[in-house]
Order: structure tokens, then C-alpha cells, then sequence
């Protein structure tokens, strides 16, 4: 009865202290009754679980280099498993047996702790088939773990050194030493010594290995494999040891990332191991006994495709709106660089269309000049699996449309690219009959809306479905090594700007605007009326300009004498002008 009332609670030593006086003829009434009190004040399943989970929550993160704060945690944890085993308190304290309990715990862990719970609860899983584990899996889990970090034997601090007699002066800390020498093995004729295997990390020098380092795996696949090798790192069992990969005795190896059974973790490379059929789908070397090279364009025919860029070309059946039976497949090219929308000569042939002609004016690269063709309206553009169909706005008539038909999408590029090989069906086949003669420009915005999209990796075409049909877009290869087989003489162009080049000029750009034509022109005004004009007299004057005079070094030359005309007066007396 003693005990009860030198209880630390100020709260529960009041309610003790006044149990036993309103008791105090019968002790074992009163020490009934102050446990009855307590148990209710205190003891109530709500009240044990709110105290430990604020207990759980008052710990800090358990650094890396502080394994005897593991206990800590361990006895905690030890003393929720015990209350929670109780009838009174399982239902209550039932959380701690799914992700939502133990997940908080998971947190105060050191990082590689963290690694080493999620490997082992993930196992457990698989092999026991359930949703998470129990929590006394995670409590014995925890217990080893910190007997493990505490034991002396597998302390790698850096102790003083104790000298030897007769031993060098030269030494190095246990840590390092482990790693760049090699200790001296001692074989008897009877025991065969082996050397013990380190857990240490060689890159952080820490208690764990580089299977669960998450810095050593996100280096380069090359970069990894020579820090390994110059560390002396088995690429097998990823242990340092006294051994190489064709020495290792690890019986079967897994990786944790892609369960292959080729390669270690540290050596795991994302997206390329295929665990279906054993194989990799994007390294060079293949793991199988035949050491097979498979290269990225194996099966790409780099002669079939040389010089082809795949741009916005479509095939469409084209055919008027009054006449769907006469029909036409053509190449429309998709160019959202032109205001309005252009046809060729051919397709005006072809319908048969001899409407009036319109006069425009064309402004591309090459410059802006004017120029007249038919225009025509009324005809309807289909996919050719008869899916979309859509108006054509008013064509007009234009010669300079770019007619590369190896900028045509094919699928057999289609076909060699893993990420374009389910579309390949859905682009037809060169049609040699259909030219480019349509170029569909921003009048028809609907056509050039993205529906879809394929990309994939750099360097590769990429494909876009629009609502006329799928097309490609880029270098079938997508490598700068393959060049065109023509050899192309370019004498020197005039840009737009002015500028002279020995490029083309784009031909791509189009401008068009139509110029009203007008049967009286003859008192029209125009910006130019108050200009003076040139003469007859002028006119001369600057052909022979043109003609006669040469620069040099010395300045504008000619050919004396001028011809007798009045223009000799007009030279004689601009050269003193200047």
C-alpha cells in the first residue's frame, strides 16, 4: 500500500492518498479499490496508445553514425508489441500492422536502414502473400539490425594506431587499408583461410553495400564499372573480397531492380533488361555464351533510307463535293508557313478546272513577285481509311510547290523503331501514281491539329496523327553520318533581305495576296503619283551605266568614247556633280 502512494503522478498519488483514508479499515479494500482508479485514469486502451504514439513521435531521426539510439527505438517498439499482444489492446493498437503505423517508424530510421526494411518487407510479401508485414516482423527486423550495428567486431572507426616492433612505420587507417592493400594470407597445408568480406561501402566508406548505395547507381553504366574495378570490387556478388567475378562461389545472384539474374544491383541499368525472355533490348553486347553484337541499326537498311527526311506529307483522296466518284489520290503537304492553300498546275489538269485566272502575289524566300493562276473551290479532302473528311478551302494555282517525294513517310521506317512499330499499319505505302501536288496552308486549320503524338528517344523520328492521317517527321537513321548521295552545284541566289548566298532559298514559305485586277486602270491612283518618273533620255543613261562602267581599284571605269547621244551631256555633267 506504500508503493501505491509514492506513485510519480502528482494526479494519481491524490487519487491513492484518498482511496486510503476513505478506506482506512480495510487496507485491501482501499488497495482494490486505487487500482480499479488507476486503471481507469490511466489505464484505458485509448489512453495507452495516445502516450505511446506521442513517444514515437518525440524521437528524432536516427543518424548513421549514433547505432546505439537503435535500442532506444527497440525497446520502444518492444513494449508497443507487448501492450498491443493483449485482447484489451488489439483492436486499437491493429494499425501497427499495415503501412500506416509502421511508416512513421520507417522515418527515424538512417537511410540505409530505410533500403534494408524495404528489401525485406518486399520479400516477405511475395513469399508470404500478404499486404504488409506484421509488425513483430518489423520489430525483430529492427532488434537484429541493432545488434548488428552495435557489435563491436564490426566496428570501422578509426582507432590509434599501436605500433609493432620490427613492423613499417608507414600505416594507414583500418578502412582504407582494406580497400587499397591487400592483406597477407597465410595458407595452411589443412585450412584454407579465406579473407573476410567487407559490407563497407567504397564510396562513402559507410555499413552498407554498393547493391543498396542509390549515388553509386546513378552514375554512368562505365563510369561504375571502372570504380568497381579499381577498388577491386567482385562484379558478381558487388563484394570487396579476394576474388573476380570468374572466382566468385556466390551460388545465384538477383538483381533487386529487374529480378534478372545476369548482373548485380550496382550494376543495373534502367529500361534495359527485358525479364520476359532473359535478353537486353538496348546494349551493345549481348549477356548469352556467343558474345552476339547488336548494334541500333542491325535492321535498318541505312542505304534504302540515305538522304530521306520524312516531313508533314499526307496521302488524301481528293474529289469534288458534287462528285465523290471521280476521285484522285494525292500528297498533301502540311505547311503552317502559308496563309492559304496551293495546288499545281497537274491537279488543275487533272479536274479539269479552266476558271479565270487570279492574279497573286507569292512572297517566300526567294522574294516576292506576282504572278496569276486558276483558282477553284469546292473540293473535299479524305483520309484514306475514310475516317476524316474535310472541306478544302479555295486553291490556287501554283507551280512552286516542293515535289521531294523523299520526304514521303514509308512504314518500313516505322517499322524499325520500337516505338513507332505500332503505327506502321496505319501509314500506307509509297503510292507512285499520287504526286505532291496540294500544299495545305493556315486557311485549313482543322489539318493541322495533333491528335496524337509518338515520341521517342533523341535523335529519332517522332510521329504525329493529324486529321488527314498519320506522318513522320525527322532522319530515319537519326544519325549526322548518313548524308545524301546527290551532289548538288548552287550558283549564288539573292535572299530575301538582299543578301546573296550559295544556299536555295526556301521554297517553303509562301505568302500569297490577291491583287484585284481592274478593267479602266487608267486614272488610278497609287502611293507612286508624286514621284517623279525616269526619261527616255534616263533610261539610256543607266543602261549604258550597266554596261559600260566597271569598278576596280581605282574606282568606276568606262569605255571612252560615249556614243554621240544626249546622254554623253547627262554623264559630263553628273561626273562633276560628283
Amino acid at each position: 500500500m506504500r508503493r501505491l502512494t509514492c506513485l510519480s503522478s502528482t494526479s494519481a498519488r491524490r487519487h491513492a492518498e484518498s482511496l486510503r483514508i476513505a478506506n482506512a479499515n480495510d487496507l485491501t479494500r482501499a488497495r482494490d479499490k486505487i487500482w480499479n482508479r488507476l486503471e481507469e485514469r490511466y489505464g484505458s486502451p485509448e489512453l495507452v496508445e495516445l502516450s505511446l504514439r506521442q513517444k514515437l513521435a518525440a524521437m528524432s531521426k536516427i543518424p548513421n553514425n549514433d547505432p546505439k539510439r537503435l535500442y532506444e527505438l527497440t525497446d520502444l517498439l518492444a513494449e508497443i508489441q507487448s501492450i498491443k499482444d493483449q485482447h484489451r489492446y488489439r483492436n486499437i493498437m491493429a494499425y501497427y500492422d499495415s503501412s500506416a503505423g509502421v511508416n512513421p517508424v520507417v522515418t527515424k530510421l538512417p537511410n540505409y536502414l530505410q533500403n534494408k526494411w524495404t528489401t525485406h518487407a518486399s520479400n516477405y510479401k511475395k513469399q508470404s502473400g500478404v499486404i504488409y508485414p506484421p509488425f513483430n516482423v518489423f520489430v525483430d527486423f529492427l532488434t537484429d539490425q541493432a545488434i548488428k550495428a552495435n557489435d563491436p567486431s564490426f566496428d570501422y572507426s578509426v582507432r590509434p594506431e599501436n605500433k609493432v616492433v620490427n613492423a613499417p612505420e608507414k600505416r594507414k587507417s583500418c578502412i582504407t587499408a582494406s580497400y587499397h592493400q591487400k592483406p597477407v594470407m597465410v595458407h595452411n597445408t589443412e585450412v584454407d583461410q579465406k579473407g573476410v568480406v567487407q559490407v563497407l561501402c567504397p564510396l562513402h566508406n559507410t555499413s552498407h553495400s554498393l547493391n543498396e548505395c542509390k549515388a553509386f547507381q546513378k552514375k554512368p553504366i562505365e563510369e561504375r564499372r571502372k570504380f568497381m574495378k579499381a577498388k577491386g570490387v567482385c562484379f558478381r556478388c558487388c563484394a570487396v573480397n579476394l576474388h573476380i567475378a570468374k572466382d566468385c562461389t556466390e551460388s545465384s545472384i538477383t538483381c533487386q531492380k529487374c529480378q534478372s539474374t545476369a548482373h548485380c544491383t550496382a550494376l543495373h541499368t534502367p529500361g534495359s533488361y527485358d525479364a520476359s525472355n532473359n535478353t537486353y533490348r538496348t546494349t551493345m553486347k549481348s549477356t548469352s555464351s556467343d558474345n552476339e553484337v547488336r548494334t541500333k541499326c542491325t535492321t535498318l537498311n541505312c542505304k534504302e533510307f540515305s538522304g530521306r527526311s520524312c516531313a508533314k506529307i499526307v496521302l488524301i483522296k481528293v474529289y469534288r463535293s458534287t462528285f465523290p466518284r471521280n476521285f484522285k489520290y494525292v500528297y498533301a503537304l502540311i505547311d503552317d508557313q502559308s496563309n492559304k492553300s496551293l495546288a499545281s498546275s497537274e491537279f488543275f489538269d487533272g479536274f479539269g478546272e479552266n476558271g479565270p485566272e487570279v492574279e497573286y502575289t507569292l512572297t517566300s524566300c526567294a522574294g516576292t513577285f506576282t504572278t496569276s493562276g486558276r483558282r477553284a473551290g469546292g473540293y473535299v479532302a479524305e483520309s484514306v481509311d475514310g475516317n476524316s473528311i474535310m472541306d478544302l478551302p479555295p486553291l490556287i494555282e501554283c507551280n512552286d510547290i516542293p515535289n521531294n517525294r523523299e520526304g514521303i513517310p514509308l512504314p518500313n521506317i516505322a517499322k524499325h523503331y520500337p516505338h513507332l512499330t505500332d503505327i506502321a499499319t496505319l501509314i500506307p505505302p509509297l503510292c507512285d501514281d499520287a504526286s505532291i501536288c496540294i500544299l495545305i496552308g493556315r486557311d485549313m486549320v482543322d489539318a493541322h491539329r495533333v491528335l496524337e503524338q509518338r515520341l521517342g528517344p533523341k535523335n529519332t523520328p517522332f510521329a504525329q496523327k493529324l486529321s488527314l492521317g498519320w506522318i513522320l517527321i525527322g532522319e530515319p537513321c537519326g544519325r549526322d553520318a548518313h548524308w545524301s548521295d546527290r551532289v548538288n552545284v548552287n550558283k549564288t541566289q539573292l535572299l530575301l533581305n538582299g543578301r546573296t548566298s550559295v544556299f536555295d532559298p526556301c521554297s517553303n514559305y509562301f505568302n500569297t495576296k490577291e491583287v484585284a485586277l481592274k478593267e479602266n486602270c487608267l486614272f488610278e491612283r497609287t502611293i507612286e503619283d508624286d514621284n517623279r518618273g525616269l526619261s527616255i533620255e534616263d533610261h539610256q543613261f543607266l543602261d549604258i551605266m550597266d554596261k559600260e562602267m566597271i569598278r576596280n581599284n581605282n574606282g568606276h571605269t568606262g569605255k571612252l568614247p560615249f556614243p554621240c547621244d544626249p546622254t554623253v551631256k547627262r554623264f559630263l555633267i553628273t561626273r562633276r556633280m560628283l
